[in-house]
C-alpha cells in the first residue's frame, strides 16, 4: 500500500473510532438522563398523590370526625342536642359519605376497610330517622356510630400525612 493509502485508512479507522466513541457516550448519557427524568416523574407522581390523598380525602375525613366528635362530647345529654345532632353532626357525616362515594380511589388501603360500609349505613340510617322525625331512637337498632372508622381514618391520615412529608424531604 502506498503511504497516502495507508494515511486515508488510518485516519477513516480513527474517524469511525471517534464516531463510535461519541454515539456510544451519547447513548449512555441518553440513558442516564432517561433514567433520571423517570425517577424524578415517578416521584412527582407519589408527590402528587399524597397531597391529594391528604387535601381530597384524609384530611376533610379526619378533620370532620374530630370536629364531630368534639360537639357530639359537649352536646350529648344536654338541651342542645338534637339541634346538634340534626344541624351539625348528620350534615358533617352526609360530606363524610360523599368524600367517601366519590374519593375512595385515594384509600391508601387495597381494600375497603369494613368500618366504611358501617359508617355509610349508620350515617344513612340516622338521616332516614331524621327525615321521619324519630331522633334518637335508631341507637335501639344496633346502628351506633362504628369506633373502629374513626380509627381506620386517623391511622390512614397519620400514614399519608408521613408519606408526604417524606416525600417532600425527598425532593
Amino acid at each position: 500500500m502506498s503511504q497516502p493509502t495507508t494515511f486515508l485508512v488510518t485516519a477513516m479507522f480513527v474517524l469511525v473510532s471517534l464516531g463510535a466513541l461519541v454515539l456510544g457516550s451519547a447513548y449512555l448519557i441518553l440513558q442516564w438522563t432517561a433514567k433520571e427524568r423517570r425517577e424524578r416523574d415517578l416521584q412527582r407522581l407519589q408527590l402528587e398523590r399524597a397531597s391529594e390523598q391528604l387535601r381530597d380525602f384524609y384530611g376533610p375525613l379526619h378533620a370532620l370526625l374530630l370536629a364531630t366528635r368534639g360537639v357530639n362530647k359537649v352536646a350529648w345529654g344536654t338541651d342542645i342536642w338534637e339541634r346538634a345532632w340534626g344541624e351539625i353532626i348528620l350534615p358533617s357525616y352526609l360530606q363524610i359519605e360523599t368524600i367517601l362515594l366519590t374519593k375512595i380511589h385515594l384509600l391508601e388501603d387495597d381494600e375497603i376497610p369494613a368500618s366504611f360500609l358501617d359508617f355509610l349505613k349508620h350515617s344513612m340510617i340516622n338521616r332516614s330517622y331524621k327525615d321521619i322525625g324519630l331522633n334518637l331512637d335508631y341507637l335501639d337498632k344496633g346502628v351506633s356510630y362504628p369506633e373502629q372508622f374513626t380509627q381506620d381514618i386517623a391511622k390512614g391520615y397519620e400514614h399519608a400525612r408521613s408519606n408526604y412529608l417524606r416525600l417532600l424531604k425527598e425532593r
